[in-house]
């Protein structure tokens, strides 16, 4: 009779570490949660944050929930499984395939969005892929010589630096919009104004500076990760006011495509929001993770969408020779 009370000192231990590990887990996501969302960019660290890729983040929830079950506690399960679902609604930001609408009527564009690499022997399989996608406007990044535009043999072509833009339609103006930044080079938008089957849509073609996490983490010392964060941040922040100003200019159907080298939360993805339509967000279905092409782990390239234009399917392709996945999505012009 006496093995059972012996017993209930190591059970409570159990399950008070159980309640510790799962309480552990919750606050950390909150906390990492609200440092994306309200603190963001505004801070270096707060940036290191909100670009960590987000399989870290749900690492956290899914040992701890490991751990209670071992335990053996409900509670402290109960506890892990808030902290997981946490996880998913802030720091991983999955698109559920919850029922959409009936797209409206109107041209039905289907858009590439793909940063190459600068793949210059892989054309012709970056060819291969664009062919059996059927696009009807293609925005590539990091294209860094006019071979590029064999990736669409025919297609009426517009470049600015590394940007490429290429359609089936017609090009019928474009040029590229400069940036400027005291000491640093900052990479153009590149503008584009097509007439496809009688539609007249603008396309923004764009990639972002990255933010410079790896180069971040390698320096060895807190003054120069900040330094090399902050002129990171303030160059991004410049970008973001450039296209969301761009955004509100238009008075045509337009989309901006591109590498934005941004994950879908932060204050400069929050600002995005504000201005357009994430296409993979409004049609997309699961993370989307486009980079690394070997292990996606991260959502950074994207298709926004003024309001008068309708996403009716967006999704990434597990294909290429870049380091980036390639993203196409199907919109209705009115």
């Amino acid at each position: 009779m006496s093995a059972p009370s012996k017993d209930k000192p190591k059970v409570a231990l159990r399950c008070r570490f159980a309640r510790f590990v799962a309480g552990l887990a919750f606050v950390l996501i909150v906390a990492v949660w609200g440092t994306q969302e309200v603190w963001g960019e505004s801070h270096w660290l707060g940036a290191m944050v909100t670009y960590a890729p987000p399989i870290l983040y749900l690492l956290i929830p899914a040992f701890a929930l490991l751990v209670v079950v071992l335990c053996r506690d409900l509670r402290a399960v109960l506890w892990a499984l808030v902290a997981g679902g946490i996880c998913l609604l802030g720091p991983a930001r999955p698109v559920l395939p919850l029922r959409r609408p009936e797209p409206p009527p109107g041209k039905t564009v289907r858009i590439v969005t793909w940063n190459i690499h600068d793949q210059l022997r892989h054309i012709p399989e970056i060819r291969s892929v664009l062919e059996g996608l059927h696009p009807d406007i293609v925005c590539l990044q990091e294209a860094n010589a006019r071979d590029f535009r064999e990736c669409w043999p025919g297609a009426d072509a517009a470049q600015a630096d590394s940007l490429l833009t290429l359609t089936r339609g017609k090009i019928e103006r474009h040029h590229d919009i400069r940036l400027e930044r005291s000491g640093h080079y900052i990479r153009p938008l590149l503008e584009a104004e097509i007439t496809l089957d009688g539609k007249r849509v603008n396309v923004l073609n764009i990639h972002l500076y990255s933010f410079q996490l790896a180069a971040a983490l390698k320096n060895p010392t807190r003054e120069k990760a900040r330094r090399v964060t902050q002129g990171a941040i303030e160059m991004r922040t410049l970008q973001i006011e450039k296209v969301t100003g761009w955004l509100a200019s238009q008075t045509t159907p337009a989309f901006v495509a591109g590498d934005f080298n941004t994950p879908p939360r932060g204050r400069l993805y929050g600002r995005l929001t504000d201005a357009a339509t994430d296409a993979f967000a409004a049609a997309g279905e699961g993370f989307g993770w486009t980079f690394p092409h070997s292990h996606p782990v991260l959502r950074i390239d994207y298709l926004w969408l003024t309001p008068d234009v309708k996403a009716v399917h967006c999704r990434r392709l597990r294909t290429g020779p870049s380091d980036h996945l390639p993203v196409v999505a199907e919109v209705v012009v009115p």
